[in-house]
């Protein structure tokens, strides 16, 4: 068969691909953020779309950064606004609606979030797809996409892949969406804030570590995945932006395998090289182990 490098050749069983959204998206897959919002505003999805922009107001040029990298804007809320504009109509220092009014609209759009995205991920015409790219099915897949395209499209044996944030097709997993900046509770403690509006606070707080993306319990949950790694010598990163908050799978995958492996690491856009070099500087992967790649 042809190889994406040569380098591959004879490797089959001792490589591992990563797999990022922009795998889907060089497949013509609609799955950028943005296309989640196109399709919540073809579903008529307005109240959530203006909920999530206030609660993550975060811009990324004329739009949301969410609409650009929807974990990232997660981390950017604002504790005090939050509390101002959910409370505006209530007299904090005696109406306890005040410490619960946060909740109220805070709750249905957290729990929301991984339902949308898995109908949306639904949605997708996979079995339109066609193959571009040589894909061994002995190999070894990490995809961090909801999509079943490995399976559909390339044939891969579903023993040979592991989903780490799940499925849209089985029932049984929850999508895995969030962020990495758990807001310890005794911060807002320490703040010299009347009761109400404290208890307000921490109730904002709670919501929003609920999104806490808790990689290393995600590991853990993969761990029979993580330790069939051990004999990989070659790791191909395929669409994945190498971001802070995946690192820790990263980090994981370069502790159980050979440290000589040699790293393949694609790149879309000129801009992808600042997040990849601090991706490999972290990860300690040494400059004559590791390639990137335009694809």
């Amino acid at each position: 068969m042809d190889y994406l490098f040569s380098d591959l050749e004879g490797h089959d069983d001792n490589t591992l691909y990563i797999i990022g959204n922009g795998f889907d998206c060089y497949h013509g897959i609609h799955s950028s953020y943005l296309d989640f919002y196109y399709w919540l505003r073809y579903c008529h999805k307005d109240t959530f779309i203006d909920t999530l922009e206030m609660l993550f107001p975060e811009k990324y040029g004329e739009r949301n950064l969410l609409w650009k990298d929807f974990e990232m804007a997660l981390e950017t809320y604002n504790i005090d606004k939050l509390f101002s504009d959910t409370t505006k109509s209530f007299d904090i220092g005696w109406d306890q609606r005040a410490a619960t009014a946060p909740i109220d609209l805070i709750h249905p759009i957290i729990t929301d979030i991984p339902l949308k995205i898995k109908q949306w991920a639904k949605s997708f015409h996979i079995e339109n797809v066609k193959a571009k790219l040589p894909l061994p099915a002995n190999s070894l897949y990490l995809t961090f996409n909801y999509t079943d395209t490995l399976e559909i499209v390339y044939k891969i044996p579903s023993d040979r892949i592991c989903h780490i944030h799940g499925r849209c097709n089985a029932d049984d997993e929850i999508v895995v969406v969030g962020h990495h900046k758990m807001v310890p509770i005794n911060q807002i403690e320490n703040k010299d804030y009347p009761f109400l509006e404290e208890q307000g606070k921490k109730n904002i707080v709670k919501e929003m570590n609920s999104l806490y993306k808790d990689c290393h319990a995600n590991i853990d949950k993969n761990k029979r995945f993580f330790s069939s790694l051990r004999n990989v010598d070659r790791v191909v990163i395929l669409g994945h932006s190498m971001s802070d908050i995946d690192l820790p799978y990263l980090g994981r995958i370069r502790d159980k395998i050979s440290k000589d492996a040699h790293w393949f690491i694609s790149k879309h856009h000129p801009t992808d090289e600042v997040s990849i070099k601090r991706g490999v500087e972290e990860l300690d992967i040494k400059e004559c182990n590791r390639w990137i790649i335009n694809l």
